[in-house]
């Protein structure tokens, strides 16, 4: 059975990527309030 290298090399980045974009997205989401409140209290 060959395995096409190439292929499972890009699946594997872009699976990676989209952990990666997933992941700070939820962050972001998670740390937005924290952020307003913040400013807020600056003001």
């Amino acid at each position: 059975i060959r395995v096409d290298n190439q292929r499972d090399m890009e699946y594997w980045s872009r699976k990676k990527f989209i952990a990666w974009f997933g992941g700070g997205f939820l962050l972001i989401q998670i740390l937005i309030p924290f952020i307003i409140e913040y400013i807020k209290s600056r003001m």
